[in-house]
C-alpha cells in the first residue's frame, strides 16, 4: 500500500464516519475498516509501524464494545 493510496482510503474513511443515529452495525463496521487501515500500516514496517498497531487494536477493541453495547441496549428495550 503506497502512501498516496494510505492517504486515499483515510480521507474515505472520514467521509464514511457513521453519523449519531447510525446502527450499532454500522458503527462497528466503520471501526473494523478503520482497524484494518492501521493494521495494514503496521504491517508497512517503520516508525510508525508499533503506533499503527495500537491504534488497529484500539479501533477494533471499541467496535466490539460498540456492537456489546447496542445488543445490551436492545436487551433493555425489549
Amino acid at each position: 500500500m503506497s502512501h498516496l493510496e494510505i492517504l486515499h482510503e483515510f480521507g474515505e474513511l472520514q467521509f464514511a464516519r457513521p453519523g449519531l443515529n447510525a446502527s450499532p452495525e454500522v458503527v462497528a463496521a466503520w471501526y473494523r475498516r478503520k482497524a484494518g487501515l492501521f493494521a495494514r500500516i503496521a504491517e508497512r514496517g517503520g516508525p510508525e509501524a508499533a503506533d499503527a498497531a495500537h491504534q488497529a487494536r484500539l479501533a477494533a477493541t471499541r467496535a466490539e464494545r460498540v456492537l456489546a453495547d447496542g445488543a445490551q441496549q436492545r436487551l433493555r428495550a425489549a
